[in-house]
């Protein structure tokens, strides 16, 4: 079922400018254009206020898009939780689990995040991924956060749009903490939209070649439901290596 609801201004604020930089327009230029003042550009980009029904009406012919598609967001009914190889949808961006790993020297687990939208800034990103939360058996792990600009990757929709030079902007938002004893629950938010993954214990033993944790006997790994979501993962995100590593360090272990 989708839920229907209103962007908030800063999304609408930050669609306007895209429509501005991918114009090549200054502000002034964006303001001549809509016999606007500069600083009505300025509030409606900041987030502070929002164009009227002509002006939006304008600029949504010139994106190409509905005036719904221009205030409004659709999206699915939130799920309780996602997998680890699910990709949740943002109004602003795609948030996935790109990498996760084991540093023994440290003891800390790592889960890095892939973040990517037309729209999304560093800014932005350190600001969401500060609400990010960890929690197992409800307490809230310690984590600590590293950022990463990615280079831009070329949008493909149609060979007939492909000269219209528009980029996706990415970004890799790292979280270490203490390897967790039970289930893992990561709680994203962002513009008072709120998902959680749910990374298993056991999927983060299979993962980081912890066997002996396993309840499972060899026969029931290969059955079982974390298996496939490891399998899964490791394929979704191309990460030929790691799922040759996991695919041998599995055969080593029934051989066991």
């Amino acid at each position: 079922m989708h839920e229907v609801k209103l962007k908030s201004l800063q999304s609408i604020g930050e669609l306007i400018h895209h429509y501005r930089i991918k114009k090549g327009y200054s502000q002034k230029d964006l303001a001549d254009k809509l016999h606007v003042t500069i600083s009505a550009i300025s509030s409606w980009e900041r987030g502070n206020n929002k164009p009227s029904l002509d002006i939006a009406l304008e600029i949504a012919n010139d994106l190409g898009i509905t005036l719904d598609e221009f205030f409004l967001t659709r999206s699915l009914a939130p799920k309780l939780f996602h997998l680890i190889h699910e990709v949740i949808s943002f109004n602003q961006a795609y948030v996935e689990i790109d990498h996760v790993y084991f540093n023994e020297q440290t003891n800390q687990l790592h889960i890095q995040f892939l973040m990517s939208g037309l729209t999304l800034t560093p800014e932005i990103i350190d600001y969401y991924s500060q609400k990010a939360t960890f929690v197992v058996n409800d307490t809230p792990l310690v984590v600590q956060r590293r950022l990463e600009s990615l280079p831009e990757e070329k949008l493909l929709i149609s060979p007939e749009l492909d000269a219209s030079g528009m980029y996706v902007r990415r970004f890799h938002c790292e979280f270490s903490m203490p390897l967790p004893k039970a289930d893992l629950r990561i709680s994203l938010e962002c513009n008072d939209q709120q998902e959680s993954f749910l990374i298993r214990r056991e999927v983060i033993s299979l993962l980081i070649n912890e066997w002996s944790s396993m309840p499972e006997s060899n026969a029931s790994i290969l059955a079982s439901d974390q298996h496939q979501e490891v399998l899964l993962f490791l394929s979704k995100n191309h990460h030929v290596d790691s799922l040759s590593e996991y695919i041998q360090r599995l055969y080593h272990h029934l051989q066991e």
